[in-house]
């Protein structure tokens, strides 16, 4: 069963969110669709263009940044990473409608299914990132998401 955190982030401080994130150095951000079969990166998590980024990107280690899958949606002309076996976070990032904020979402399935083997396999780097995500935020000295991710590089370097 997964894990995850709902929340709040104005569209003038997602510039600030990403400068943070880029700090970290350990981070690759990868886009929701991909329209070539080939597994992209992409710079940052800000949103350009909302119909063609859609909202999620997921946030993998670069040490787990190998052999990603992709599944083909032939009827709609692109690939979506099939996050079925991997050790990522989903970062759903917030978007502005009608002048009113919808949420983002930041999960994880702290368990995933090595396809091959046919059984669950723990990973204990997403396992950490994701508790600390989801727990931080309820921690009565911090509800800065930039503390969220400073506590995540704190303990894992």
């Amino acid at each position: 069963m997964g894990q995850q955190i709902n929340f709040f982030l104005h569209q003038d401080d997602q510039a600030d969110f990403d400068r943070l994130l880029k700090t970290f150095g350990d981070i690759v951000i990868l886009p929701y669709y991909h329209y070539d079969n080939k597994v992209s990166t992409i710079e940052d998590t800000i949103i350009r263009d909302i119909t063609k980024e859609g909202r999620r990107v997921y946030l993998i280690r670069k040490s787990e940044f190998r052999n990603i899958p992709l599944t083909h949606i032939e009827k709609f002309g692109y690939w979506l990473v099939d996050d079925r076996t991997l050790p990522i976070i989903h970062f759903d990032r917030c978007i502005t409608k009608h002048d009113r904020i919808v949420r983002g979402r930041i999960y994880f399935q702290p368990d995933f299914v090595d396809l091959k083997e046919m059984n669950m396999v723990k990973s204990q780097k997403i396992l950490l990132d994701g508790l600390t995500i989801l727990s931080k935020p309820r921690d009565a000295n911090s509800r800065n998401i930039s503390t969220i991710w400073e506590l995540i590089h704190t303990q894992n370097t």
